[in-house]
């Protein structure tokens, strides 16, 4: 199994989670972002 790396992790891809995604990869921070269903929200 192989080993990666990440600065941060954000645990879903609702409206926070994206919301967060942007500004951690504009300061350089590798991330990684889990979610099991899609990205963002859904009325």
């Amino acid at each position: 199994m192989a080993t990666e790396h990440r600065d941060v992790v954000i645990l879903g891809g609702g409206n926070a989670g994206m919301g967060v995604t942007v500004p951690t990869r504009a300061a350089g921070l590798s991330v990684i972002l889990i979610e099991a269903r899609d990205l963002g929200f859904k009325a």
